[in-house]
């Protein structure tokens, strides 16, 4: 664990160009870096790096994608995709994920 950040995790970019964006930690840089992606625009194989100054951490932990992580399994897109999707599905009536 990076901070409060952990594998499988669901984090909102709050700076940058992608600022608003959802995401999924797949896998932890030398500090401050977490490797995130969303599995549309940011795939599995060309992760994001970004500085954890720029990422909320939201209290949603994707366990599958966590255990497949620390498995060093491989993880796919449409896992990533599903997963935000399912998270933006349960959260579209909230105006702010707290």
């Amino acid at each position: 664990m990076a901070g409060n950040f952990e594998l499988g995790q669901i984090v909102e970019s709050i700076a940058g160009r992608d600022k608003n964006d959802y995401y999924v930690v797949i896998g932890i840089g030398p500090m401050p870096y977490l490797y995130l992606a969303d599995g549309v625009k940011k795939k599995v194989e060309k992760a994001k790096k970004k500085n954890i100054k720029h990422i909320r951490p939201l209290p949603y932990l994707v366990e599958d994608i966590k255990i497949k992580c620390r498995a060093g399994m491989r993880i796919t897109n449409f896992e990533i995709a599903n997963a935000l999707n399912d998270f933006l599905g349960e959260n579209l009536n909230d105006k702010e994920v707290k």
